[in-house]
């Protein structure tokens, strides 16, 4: 027998754990809907929710989105101004506080939850019974992450299973995993290049394509928030 906190908010018992995961996969299908990133306008499940001074609320399927997004300097549309990174407030789904560090996330039953530290993060996924098997060891424990390896979600119980994972895969691949620098899944390397010396390496040719188009808009934005306004000169007649 087991125990967790249901949809409504109380405490619902179950005989086993895999009936308590089969009833809330059920329910999470029921609620799930497509939204679409605001960064990269892909329909996606976002990772990450961001509030702006004004008071919106935006989705972003991953953190290179969001850190895109702040690159960018969003402009508003009713006063102007340009909003510095830190004013893009993000909501601790434990503990309801704003914060604006890069958060701990849990992906799990095809929602994001995004925390403001790992205690919170612990903490949520005890109150709720967060267990599923290991991809490593395959044992049904707290899940700890969920990691992208070449396109497939795996969940791990701890940093241990995950790093010992990531050494077969890379073993099973013959070569070294990379990071993708546009979507940020550990995969087989696809494509790279190289931008003002720094090499960087993608899963295909498609992120990479995605990444240099970013990485040029970026560096103009940058070019003309620091370019000094130029003054008409005067005419003497």
């Amino acid at each position: 027998m087991t125990q967790c906190i249901g949809p409504n908010g109380y405490m619902e018992p179950y005989c086993s754990t895999a009936c308590m995961n089969t009833h809330k996969s059920k329910y999470a299908k029921s609620q799930s809907m497509e939204i679409i990133c605001h960064f990269c306008k892909r329909n996606s499940l976002p990772q990450y929710q961001a509030t702006m001074p004004d008071g919106k609320l935006y989705n972003f399927c991953s953190s290179s989105c969001v850190a895109k997004f702040q690159t960018l300097s969003v402009q508003s549309s009713t006063n102007g101004q340009f909003v510095s990174p830190s004013d893009i407030q993000l909501k601790c789904n434990y503990c309801k506080s704003s914060f604006c560090s890069k958060p701990e996330v849990l992906e799990w039953e095809n929602k994001v939850y995004q925390f403001c530290s790992r205690a919170c993060s612990d903490d949520y996924k005890k109150l709720h019974c967060i267990v599923t098997y290991c991809e490593y060891c395959q044992e049904e424990k707290t899940l700890h992450e969920t990691v992208n390896f070449s396109g497939i979600k795996r969940p791990f119980c701890s940093e241990g299973c995950k790093l010992l994972y990531k050494q077969d895969f890379a073993r099973r691949l013959g070569l070294r995993c990379v990071t993708c620098n546009y979507c940020s899944q550990l995969c087989k390397k696809g494509a790279t290049k190289e931008l003002d010396g720094v090499v960087r390496d993608f899963c295909s040719e498609e992120c990479c394509k995605k990444f240099q188009d970013w990485y040029y808009k970026a560096s103009n934005s940058e070019f003309l928030t620091r370019a000094p306004q130029l003054k008409k000169p005067k005419m003497h007649m």
